[in-house]
């Protein structure tokens, strides 16, 4: 994976929580809190376009909370975010595929990288310094089957 820049984003973890949270609740007659594999593929079935970028492992304590999608071009999503918290510390990882579009830009501290032309933008908000270095090293996929704890 490239390395990581240091970017500062405003409030995106808020407002995309928020989204995820009208989301997950219009999927189905499911359980709106349970976010597992199904939930990710309804949200792709009813969203459809590019996969959001996931943890391979998920940081121990840290739980799923859902995805929210922004923008579309010729009828797809070209942006996704994936939120996760563990306590007070909220976590998004969001990618687009045109760069400067959707995913946030100033306000909450950060990582960005750019791999493949695909922008991601990790944000975390109310975490402690070790989460920095805990998410900047984690590797991603866009692939739900490499991933150890979506099931």
């Amino acid at each position: 994976m490239a390395s990581m820049r240091r970017v500062v984003h405003v409030g995106a973890v808020v407002s995309v929580v928020a989204s995820a949270v009208s989301v997950g609740a219009a999927l189905s007659s499911r359980d709106p809190g349970v976010k597992d594999r199904h939930y990710v593929e309804t949200v792709y079935r009813q969203q459809p376009g590019v996969a959001a970028v996931l943890p391979r492992d998920l940081p121990a304590d840290y739980t799923f909370d859902g995805l929210s999608a922004f923008g579309a071009a010729a009828n797809r999503i070209v942006s996704r975010t994936a939120m996760f918290s563990r306590g007070e510390t909220a976590v998004a990882i969001c990618m687009e595929e045109l760069s400067g579009q959707f995913c946030p830009e100033a306000g909450i501290p950060s990582l960005s990288r750019t791999e493949d032309g695909v922008r991601i933008v990790i944000s975390i908000d109310g975490g402690i310094p070790s989460d920095e270095g805990l998410w900047s090293g984690i590797p991603l996929t866009t692939d739900l089957s490499a991933t150890s704890w979506l099931h």
